[in-house]
Formats: C-alpha cells, sequence, structure tokens
C-alpha cells in the first residue's frame, strides 16, 4: 500500500490529515528500515485524529509522503516526552537521510534544538517518504505538521510569546505570594508558592521548555522529570490546602485523610527516581485525580457546614482551575 499523498495550501503550514499518516506495529522491536520498506501489506491507515497509542511496550512506524516543492520543509513532532525516535527520509525504496533523536538523548543532539521535535526536509521536485520509528515509555503520541522552513520560525514566535505570558504570570504569582509571605508571616503563602512552583514545573517538563532551558544535559532526569514532580504537585497542593481551610484545627478527620494522600505522593515521588516512568507516571496521574476530587468534595463539604467565607472562595477557585484543568 503506497502512503497517502499530502499537500500544501499555498505557503501556509500543513495539518496532516489522519489519512495521510500510515501505522505500522511493531511488538517484537526487530524490523529494520529494510524490512519495513518490503513490508507494504501490514501498514494501516491511521484513523485518529493525532495518532495516539497510549502507553505501549511496542515500537511503532509511521510513514507519510512529502509533495515536490521549491523550498525547505520542517516536518514538526510537538510532542516532548518521546524517547526514541528515528527519522528516515525516503526516495524510491532507498534512504536518503536518517536522523536520531528523543528526550533520552542530549538537547544539543537534536537536529534542531527546539523544545518539539524538529526534522528538516531538504526541497526536491520529487516526492519524498518519510518513515519515523518511535519507541517511548511515555503515552506514544503523534501530532504532525508540515512547515515551509521560513513559515514555521514565523509562527513560532507567537506561540514563544503565548508560553512567555503563561510563565511570566505564573513567576509573578510566586512572587507575589512570597513577598506576601514575608510581611505577613502566614504560612499559607509560602505554601501556595510551593504549590504554583511544582505546577509550573510540570508543565514546563510537559511542554518541553525544561529541558531546552533548565536541564537540558540530564536526558535521564528528563525521562522522569514529570513522574517526579506529579506527585509532588499532590503534597504541595494538600499542604496548601490543609494550612489554608485550617483543616488540621476544625476538620481532624478529613486532615488526616488528606495527610495520607500527601505522604502517598512522597512515597510515589522517591520510587519514580527508580522505578520505570510509564508505570510511576500512571500512578502519580491517579493519585493527582484522587486527590483533587477529595480537595474539591471536602472544600463543598466546609462551604455548606459552616459557610466560611474562605471556604466559599477557595471551593469557586478550585472548581475553575479543574475545569480548566479537564
Amino acid at each position: 500500500m503506497s502512503s497517502v499523498q499530502c499537500f500544501a495550501d499555498d505557503l501556509k503550514g500543513i495539518k496532516i490529515e489522519k489519512s495521510a499518516v500510515q501505522v505500522l506495529v511493531d511488538p517484537s522491536h526487530q524490523l529494520t528500515i529494510e524490512g519495513v520498506l518490503t513490508a507494504s501489506t501490514k501498514w494501516k491507515i491511521n484513523q485518529q485524529e493525532v495518532p495516539s497509542y497510549g502507553f505501549s511496550p511496542h515500537t511503532y512506524w509511521f510513514r507519510l509522503k512529502i509533495p515536490q516543492s521549491e523550498f525547505d520543509w520542517l516536518l514538526d513532532l510537538d510532542y516532548a516526552l518521546l524517547d526514541q525516535i528515528t527519522f528516515f527520509r525516503v526516495r524510491n525504496q532507498q534512504v536518503l537521510e536518517v536522523l536520531n533523536t528523543g528526550d533520552q538523548q542530549s538537547f544539543v543532539n537534536r537536529p534542531i534544538q527546539h523544545r518539539a521535535f524538529l526534522f528538516p526536509i531538504h526541497r526536491a521536485d520529487y516526492p519524498q517518504e518519510v518513515l519515523l520509528k518511535v519507541r517511548s515509555t511515555s503515552s506514544i503520541q503523534m501530532p504532525l505538521a508540515l512547515w515551509p522552513n521560513k513559515l514555521f520560525f514565523e509562527q513560532d514566535q507567537y506561540r514563544f510569546a503565548e508560553h512567555g505570558i503563561y510563565y511570566g504570570i505564573v513567576l509573578v504569582m510566586a512572587l507575589y505570594n512570597f513577598f506576601l509571605f514575608l510581611r505577613l508571616r502566614d504560612s499559607a503563602y509560602a505554601f501556595y508558592v510551593l504549590y504554583v512552583i511544582t505546577f509550573a514545573l510540570a508543565q514546563l517538563s510537559l511542554t518541553g521548555f525544561a529541558y531546552q532551558f533548565i536541564w537540558p544535559e540530564a536526558p535521564e532526569w528528563n525521562s522522569r522529570s514529570l513522574a517526579v514532580i506529579t506527585p509532588l504537585i499532590v503534597v504541595s497542593g494538600v499542604v496548601f490546602v490543609t494550612n489554608f481551610l485550617k483543616l488540621q484545627h476544625y476538620h481532624p478527620r478529613l486532615y488526616r485523610f488528606v495527610y495520607l494522600q500527601a505522604v502517598a505522593g512522597l512515597v510515589l515521588a522517591a520510587l519514580s527516581i527508580l522505578l520505570p516512568y510509564n508505570m510511576m507516571i500512571r500512578y502519580g496521574a491517579a493519585l493527582a485525580i484522587i486527590t483533587c476530587l477529595s480537595i474539591l468534595l471536602i472544600s463543598y463539604y466546609i462551604t455548606f457546614k459552616r459557610a466560611h467565607k474562605y471556604a466559599i472562595y477557595f471551593s469557586a477557585a478550585w472548581s475553575a482551575f479543574l475545569i480548566g484543568t479537564v
């Protein structure tokens, strides 16, 4: 089965349609590029808007065709957590170029040093095929886009500015509450700063900014960072909430209930340094969901039982936060 053609719309970035990508699953991890190029009967047309296969132990191959053009292309794979990616550029069953990358390699080894995985495709007066071999302990997700080289970097400035505004707001929130803590000596502000910092670190890790700017020479830590940071968000969130809602003083049973979740978060964070990412990230995510729902129910319980103003404000804010997260 031949690859499905995708077409450019003038000089705009191409959203690669789901049917333009073909998928080949290799449970044995034994297939080579030579074997893949001859395995035409095993390819399947992708049926998902964004190819996604969850936490899978298999190796995945993806294939698409690049149209002939008078300008250079960039293939944009905007999911920063993939461990091992091998890029093949092919013409008439002959491999023209091979590139290796992934978040288990040092950042400086990427073909283009960018938070996403970018693969340059040189201009050609003939169609080219691109194959991507992917294996990862993280979720297998493949949000692919094809850009004219120059246009990508022009548009990326706007995306970078959007991220900058977001993280700038987060930094201002952290600094503001830190100065309130220094002024008022109320520990709730300090715990909130801790929560904001851990949450921001998780977002930086998920989007690839942390690997690009904070720990580019630490691939081992980068591959585990999200699994470690996620339960630490639970810990910092629980400490902040119990302090803010005064659970230890007014509701000792509820305090012990959420305190156990904080202890579980510390244990998971420690284990995530040693145990496989794909196992620990599931436990961390499950604990985060349980804790968020627990905090929401507890805040509403206090709101309806005692009608404290601080509980009312907190319930409204936490509800908005969870809706936004979902």
